[in-house]
């Protein structure tokens, strides 16, 4: 879905102990690493999946970084975090995938020296790639292939969209594995789905399509 915004099945993301966990392999309950407001990685848990759908085939966006180097494939209307100057490691803007020109930041984390950095994108291409996957977190962001993204899509707000999402976040929250079926629904999930309705008849444009800081 074009609301909901994914990664393919090969991305990953990081487990508390570090290892890599293929994205076609993330279920609700897991917890992955994320990074919090200050820039210091912690845990979050997958709450449910947006969108789930293993034999789909998509276009993607794969953005290639340096210093360090990372390979990051999402959707187009994807948010991901960015800054225009390696220098400002405390100031960032969220924007759409698509968005992504060669010569900014990326927000980068490794685990095994626990820092964060600014990584400069060097090549971004469109490919096709095989798997539709959005996993939700408590904190609506996620590192992916140790790059931090938003959990959300289509919304130029990350802001927006977390207050948006926060009914069905609060309830999963609270019931916690009561709400973890054994396998994710094939498809969207149907909160975003309705979401997604509302939004079009009530957001302007601007909303739904420019970038903000």
């Amino acid at each position: 879905s074009e609301f909901v915004g994914c990664f393919p099945g090969n991305a990953w993301v990081l487990a508390p102990d570090g290892r890599h966990q293929q994205m076609s392999e993330v279920r609700p309950g897991d917890t992955v690493l994320t990074l919090d407001s200050d820039r210091n990685i912690i845990e979050t848990k997958v709450l449910f999946l947006m969108d789930f759908n293993p034999t789909a085939v998509a276009t993607f966006y794969r953005i290639r970084t340096m210093n360090p180097d990372r390979n990051l494939t999402l959707t187009a209307r994807h948010l991901i975090y960015k800054s225009n100057s390696s220098s400002k490691l405390g100031e960032k803007s969220v924007g759409f995938a698509s968005d992504l020109r060669v010569g900014e930041f990326v927000y980068s984390a490794s685990t095994l020296h626990s820092e964060v950095y600014l990584s400069e994108i060097i090549n971004i291409e469109v490919i096709i790639e095989r798997g539709i996957f959005a996993p939700l977190t408590s904190e609506g962001t996620v590192l992916v292939n140790g790059v931090l993204t938003s959990c959300y899509a289509a919304l130029a707000s990350d802001r927006l969209a977390h207050v948006a999402m926060s009914p069905i976040r609060l309830g999963y929250m609270l019931c916690g594995e009561y709400c973890h079926g054994s396998s994710p629904v094939e498809g969207v999930h149907w909160y975003p789905h309705a979401l997604q309705r509302v939004a079009s008849y009530i957001l302007p444009e601007t909303v739904l399509s420019s970038s903000i800081t």
